[in-house]
């Protein structure tokens, strides 16, 4: 039986593979126990700052401060450190490996194949650039830009990083050229599983966007006054732009949705109707199938109005299904619902969670 000499020989192979995941490069040159601790570690710094993060941008009550971010930053740097740290511990790793069997790269050997991929495994095109491709580093790294940041929809975020495992195939296949060989990129794994190993490699390489859609939330500033006083011109707050995706609306949320009447632009209001529903402003008070609305919060304080087209005096209006009527807090000063009638759940922006700036003002939208 002959050896395998494809398994420790390349360290850029290994920093590769822990820029996947760390610990995977530990794992492929043989060093489980190393693999095994960096693996674990990064998976629980991650989780870390994932529940941090969730917590900092969704949930309502949470701190928003200078410990709530300082907390984030120094989970995020501890991450970014293991990471490098695993770069350096498997290029490392595999040197003294090589050295112990008596193995050794080519002294010939221009270019290194799994550096260029590695290359535009972060950037598309670096590779290239590497190889002195510098028409292709060009194409590749427009492209990919363009997909990424300029192009808003996850299918497109999907293309961006498919593109970069075509750009790392091509990095190594011309690096592999370069030397005189002729290695493909497919054939680098040697025996581990094709199918696992191109898995791993095109979901390492997808945008964070293309896994959770590119409009899982956003920061919203606040145009007007209709929200005031919960909502005042120029606050910035976190919309949770998923949930309603999900269903969970509620009677009481603070949601956006599309403007009718100004392209490319939300109005922030207050759900009082439900799909199904009959509605009526009455005396002040919201009737809700001939009875007065009590909910416990915001909406019994406000002395609502009669104004706009729809709802008005006398006229009870029935909420077709999927849509939902829309008021503001300041009912002398809003475009809602009663100049647009119930709003379909395809024109809404999200859910209104939290506020962020002013610092002063920071905290739950209520």
């Amino acid at each position: 039986m002959h050896e395998r000499t494809h398994l420790p020989g390349e360290p850029w192979r290994a920093v590769f593979l822990n820029s996947i995941l760390p610990g995977l490069g530990e794992f492929s040159a043989g060093m489980p126990l190393r693999g095994a601790a960096f693996l674990a570690g990064a998976i629980g710094l991650a989780a870390a700052l994932a529940a941090r993060l969730y917590a900092f941008i969704f949930v309502p009550a949470a701190a928003t401060g200078v410990r709530a971010i300082a907390t984030l930053a120094a989970l995020a740097g501890a991450l970014f450190l293991l990471v490098v740290g695993s770069f350096v511990d498997a290029y490392s790793g595999v040197k003294r490996r090589n050295r112990e069997r008596g193995l050794a790269i080519p002294p010939d050997r221009r270019k290194a194949p799994w550096l260029s991929a590695t290359l535009s495994r972060f950037v598309p095109g670096l590779g290239q650039l590497y190889n002195g491709r510098y028409a292709a580093a060009g194409l590749h790294a427009g492209i990919w830009l363009l997909l990424l940041f300029f192009l808003h929809a996850s299918w497109l975020f999907a293309a961006a990083g498919v593109l970069a495992v075509l750009s790392m195939a091509s990095a190594y296949r011309d690096a592999s050229r370069i030397n005189g060989g002729a290695e493909t990129f497919r054939g680098a794994f040697g025996p581990l599983p094709r199918a696992a190993v191109a898995a791993v490699i095109v979901a390492g390489c997808l945008p964070l966007p293309a896994l959770t859609g590119p409009h899982l939330f956003r920061v919203h500033r606040i145009a007007g006054g209709a929200m005031r006083p919960g909502l005042l011109p120029n606050d910035r707050i976190i919309v949770d732009t998923a949930l309603y995706r999900l269903g969970g609306i509620r009677r009481g949320d603070v949601a956006l949705f599309k403007a009718p009447d100004r392209p490319g632009q939300y109005y922030t209001k207050r759900i009082v109707g439900m799909p199904g529903e009959t509605i009526e402003i009455r005396e002040g008070k919201i009737i809700i199938d001939g009875e007065p609305l009590v909910t416990g919060g915001v909406i019994d304080r406000i002395p609502y109005r009669n104004y706009g087209t729809c709802c008005l005096p006398g006229e009870t209006v029935r909420i077709p299904e999927g849509r939902y009527f829309f008021l503001g807090d300041r009912i002398e000063n809003s475009l809602d619902s009663r100049f647009y009638g119930p709003i379909p759940l395809g024109e809404f922006g999200g859910r209104a969670v939290k506020i962020v700036r002013p610092r002063r003002r920071a905290g739950p939208v209520l």
